[in-house]
């Protein structure tokens, strides 16, 4: 299984990549603690190739 560090690597480019990002910045009630990695889309078209990526090391993927 590869790390959050090699698969934020990989992904650099297609997607914004931030780790222990609050999650607080991102909800209507201002609540959430951090992600241990937070992946950002540079365009909605490539949220199907992150989530292929992602489904091949084994990471444990949240949407929301």
């Amino acid at each position: 299984m590869k790390s959050l560090q090699q698969l934020s690597e990989q992904l650099r480019g297609i997607c914004r990549v931030s780790f222990n990002e609050p999650l607080s910045g991102y909800t209507s009630f201002r609540t959430g603690g951090p992600a241990d990695c937070l992946l950002i889309p540079e365009t909605a078209q490539r949220i199907p190739e992150i989530i292929r990526e992602i489904n091949k090391t084994g990471v444990p993927l949240t949407v929301s």
